[in-house]
């Protein structure tokens, strides 16, 4: 289900209690890919509020059921204006979820589609977290191609290469990733 769109007006502050947002957005040649993906808490329509933007930028997308509290925007922006202690703590928030975007599109620009799938992986392994020294990822192949934004064909070969050089492997529809496998990964990243 779609949250919202870019250029709709931004009304309401929605404030993720339970489920999974992703944020995607559409590139010059049409393809789209995942920029984000937000857990609870995560609070949209924020950035625009502080920023002064009267619309969104991106589309957000639920992914299942979400559970969301919302607040109407000029309420919410009273309330920061009231609080210095939030307000402090929410311009944190955003400045490192910015800082984050930007190091991950500045990763995406300069790196190949191998680099990209590699610093994707870690990034679930990070969200997923280890079970018994294994990591076990869900997302699909389309979800790992639109978190990249690159086409389902270079997430194949970059997959394939990744299991030929034994740095992950694949058990039906799952991505397994030891705790060994992840230092090969970074490794391979700190090196590249």
């Amino acid at each position: 289900d779609v949250l919202v769109t870019p250029g709709e007006a931004v009304n309401l502050i929605y404030i993720l209690i339970k489920g999974r947002v992703d944020g995607v957005m559409e590139q010059a040649e049409g393809n789209i890919y995942r920029y984000a993906r937000f857990q609870p808490p995560s609070i949209f329509g924020e950035m625009e509020t502080f920023s002064g933007s009267l619309t969104y930028r991106s589309t957000l997308i639920c992914s299942g059921d979400c559970i969301f509290l919302t607040l109407p925007k000029d309420i919410y922006f009273y309330w920061m204006r009231r609080d210095a202690d939030t307000l402090f703590y929410r311009t944190q928030s955003m400045v490192t979820a910015l800082c984050e975007q930007t190091r991950n599109e500045r990763n995406r620009s300069f790196s190949s589609g191998l680099e990209r799938l590699i610093l994707c992986l870690v990034g679930c392994c990070h969200r997923t977290g280890s079970e018994d020294g294994r990591y076990v990822l869900t997302e699909s192949i389309q979800e790992l191609a639109d978190s990249m934004g690159c086409s389902t064909k270079t997430v194949q070969r970059g997959l394939a290469k990744l299991m030929d050089e034994e740095l992950l492997i694949r058990s039906g529809h799952r991505l397994i990733i030891t705790n060994r496998q992840l230092e090969q990964l970074l490794k391979h990243i700190r090196t590249a």
